[in-house]
């Protein structure tokens, strides 16, 4: 597992964080997990800087699905309740959603119900004040989604988008 030593000798260059999640990911695909534990392991030591708790969440959010891949309760609960509050003090909705979700329905497999309930309510009061704008799609892309599928009509490929 070679990784890159830029960042540490010369410190204005970024650490790679979303390429080393991606790679931890596929090695959790491919049932790798020690070497996805131990590439976690160095890209949190990677990240100590409290400026960067969004990338660290991540990590921890792909770590915990490769503890639940191996059955490991006491790690998976760590690391997500760890996300949890991570994005709590980053105001990051989307991952209060997310990992509020998965770490609720953890609570609930164990029978930990009050704890089950309580996060999942904290989920879906986050994504309440997810911005709504998120979800509307410009007019100029509905625009380009209409000339596709007009395209894809006219050559005979699926149907048009109303």
């Amino acid at each position: 597992m070679r990784q890159s030593r830029l960042p540490k000798t010369n410190p204005q260059v970024a650490y790679p964080t979303i390429a080393v999640n991606a790679k931890i990911d596929a090695l959790r695909g491919l049932h790798r997990y020690d070497e996805a534990l131990a590439l976690s392991a160095e890209a949190m030591k990677q990240l100590p800087n409290a400026s960067l708790k969004g990338m660290k969440l991540q990590i921890l959010i792909t770590r915990a699905e490769i503890w639940e891949d191996l059955k490991q309760v006491a790690g998976r609960n760590c690391d997500w309740s760890h996300a949890l509050r991570d994005a709590r003090l980053l105001n990051y909705w989307r991952g209060i959603t997310q990992v509020g979700g998965s770490l609720a329905l953890a609570y609930e497999h164990e029978g930990r119900l009050p704890e089950a309930l309580k996060t999942v309510d904290e989920a879906i009061e986050a994504n309440t004040r997810i911005p709504d704008e998120l979800y509307f799609v410009s007019e100029e892309s509905s625009n380009q989604s209409r000339d596709c599928s007009e395209a894809w009509e006219a050559n005979g490929i699926g149907r048009t988008v109303p």
